[in-house]
């Protein structure tokens, strides 16, 4: 019997759209599942680790100050069935040293130490 199901991923962190990061790299963390096995996951073209056969998974990935980056997962199933738009989310970054006028809701991710905050003019 042929595989035709692809297989599907969610991103844990960052959540919401439009997080604002004064880091260079993002630790994106998400879940994946297949009714036959994931393969792999890619997450703007770096390979996600995992422990649990990307139950759960993680990427760290480069952004760039100054420009929204837009976060795109891959996800491969044991039999090659690819679903490119599996998941996606976006990022902002700016330099340290850019300061910036205004709050919007916070997010901290434990595993770097870091707190987030995201842009409150985006949906």
């Amino acid at each position: 019997m042929m595989d035709t199901e692809l297989p599907t991923a969610s991103i844990l962190f960052p959540r919401q759209q439009g997080l604002w990061s004064d880091r260079d790299t993002l630790l994106v963390r998400g879940t994946a599942s297949d009714n036959q096995g994931v393969a792999s996951v890619v997450v703007n073209g770096i390979e996600a680790t995992s422990d649990n056969g990307f139950a759960t998974w993680l990427a760290e990935i480069p952004v760039s100050y100054g420009v929204l980056t837009e976060i795109h997962v891959t996800v491969v199933d044991v039999n090659g069935n690819a679903n490119e738009g599996a998941a996606a989310s976006t990022v902002n970054s700016y330099a340290q040293n850019e300061s910036y006028k205004f709050c919007g809701p916070l997010a901290f991710d434990p595993s770097r130490n870091s707190i987030y905050v995201f842009n409150p003019l985006q949906n």
